[in-house]
């Protein structure tokens, strides 16, 4: 996991990217390709990222997506809208996951 504060992804996808680099290198290839299939911009892409993450409730992706996104100059209101858009489509345990795991990688006091 990333250290709290930091724009740091959590590891897991690191030691995958160095267990399978082929796939890894497979995977962003795909990743690439589809964000240029249409008219969203990067930055659209990744909360759209972002959410698919919420959705699947995968902590570990939301965290990972939240980073980049914020790596990516991603304005903090912009992650947040998308946490509080998932309380109307997933539900509160969702939405409340969501913050947990996004504020985790926004250095906030999740407890």
């Amino acid at each position: 996991m990333a250290r709290p504060g930091t724009t740091d992804p959590p590891q897991t996808p690191t030691t995958f990217a160095q267990m399978f680099p082929e796939l890894q290198r497979m995977h962003n290839a795909v990743t690439d390709e589809a964000a240029r299939e249409g008219p969203l911009d990067a930055e659209h892409c990744q909360l759209i990222r972002l959410a698919f993450a919420i959705g699947a409730q995968a902590g570990n992706s939301v965290r990972s997506q939240t980073a980049r996104a914020l790596a990516m100059g991603i304005q903090l209101e912009a992650i947040r809208q998308v946490v509080a858009l998932s309380l109307g489509a997933l539900g509160s345990a969702a939405a409340i996951s969501a913050a947990a795991w996004t504020g985790a990688e926004l250095g906030l006091d999740v407890r």
